[in-house]
């Protein structure tokens, strides 16, 4: 690996061997911090059903209990692991992880609170500034298996390193023990990696499928230990965050363009339903009306036009440089 400052050249002898190139710049691994949806004013009836009212605004709130319940996933409360199960959240952008937030997340939801060990929390982390990227991860990870071990791993402080995902996943890859489960909400478009840079004839080398090869090669080796990386697909759907959808390719991203990750998309539920649940967490009369439960609802792909529960596109899951 090598760190350069400006223009540079590679000789044919040189650029062969040369896996990917980054300028000194930030991390190109990128979150968007999501715009706070806007909130649509409604009105709880009697029957549980929503309707539009310029009288109350209702932030509805969504427990682990309901996405066990709603995806009939086994509830490890009741079933208890039949084997030892581990999971990990993989963070950038000093997204850090707070103990603190997570037992209240747990009393709230009313599972039991089980703190991360030590030798899980790998890299830097700053328990007074709790990210919200990787509290959201480690939070929904907990509540649906409140039994297995969580791990975090942070990349670095506030995204000053310019190595992005390659270097971490070639961390990961040297420790002897590692979770199960891998989950990543951090992607790049495929375009916008590793420009092109000259060797010295003034022939254009383009490293971005290099580099997309070689961290491949990585992902393919958590799998073949029996990793499962699972990677949030996009916010932006196929067309672009900036594009005003008359690009006349598909725009997708990375990793989650990666044939070796399991890319996840996002939906989101229409008809919604309020009703008391089996089990009612404590959160639901903690906070008050104005924070109703989601008892049910139907299941759509994520749109722009939600209003409810976010106003963006699912997208990724395809790629423009492998089949």
């Amino acid at each position: 690996m090598h760190l350069a400052d400006g223009e540079m050249c590679l000789t044919d002898e040189i650029s062969q061997y040369v896996d990917f190139w980054f300028d000194f710049e930030e991390d190109p691994i990128i979150n968007r911090e999501p715009t706070d949806p806007a909130k649509k004013s409604i009105v709880i009836l009697d029957d549980g059903n929503a309707t539009d009212a310029t009288t109350t605004q209702i932030n509805p709130t969504i427990v682990p209990q309901l996405v066990i319940s709603y995806y009939n996933i086994p509830d490890v409360l009741k079933t208890g692991l039949e084997s030892n199960v581990s999971q990990a959240s993989l963070q950038f952008e000093g997204q850090y992880y707070n103990e603190k937030d997570l037992q209240k997340y747990s009393q709230e939801v009313n599972i039991p609170f089980k703190p991360l060990k030590t030798n899980h929390i790998l890299g830097i982390n700053d328990q007074s500034e709790p990210g919200m990227e990787s509290m959201l991860d480690i939070e929904e990870m907990v509540g649906i298996n409140p039994l297995g071990e969580t791990w975090y791993f942070n990349d670095d402080v506030k995204n000053i390193s310019s190595d992005s995902s390659l270097v971490n996943i070639l961390t990961i890859n040297e420790l002897n023990d590692l979770p199960q489960i891998l989950s990543i909400s951090y992607d790049e478009p495929e375009a916008n990696l590793c420009a092109g840079i000259t060797n010295c004839d003034e022939k254009v080398v383009y490293l971005a499928k290099r580099y997309f090869i070689r961290a491949n090669i990585e992902l393919m080796k958590l799998t073949m230990r029996g990793i499962t990386i699972l990677v949030a697909s996009g916010d932006d759907g196929a067309n672009d965050f900036y594009a005003d959808c008359t690009n006349t390719i598909f725009y997708p991203y990375y990793p989650p363009s990666s044939p070796f990750v399991t890319s996840v998309g996002v939906t989101t539920l229409v008809n919604v339903q309020y009703k008391e649940l089996q089990n009612q967490p404590p959160i639901y009369t903690d906070r008050g009306p104005l924070y109703p439960c989601v008892s049910g609802g139907d299941e759509i792909a994520v749109s722009i036009n939600d209003n409810l529960f976010g106003n963006f596109t699912s997208g990724g899951g395809f790629s423009n440089i492998f089949p």
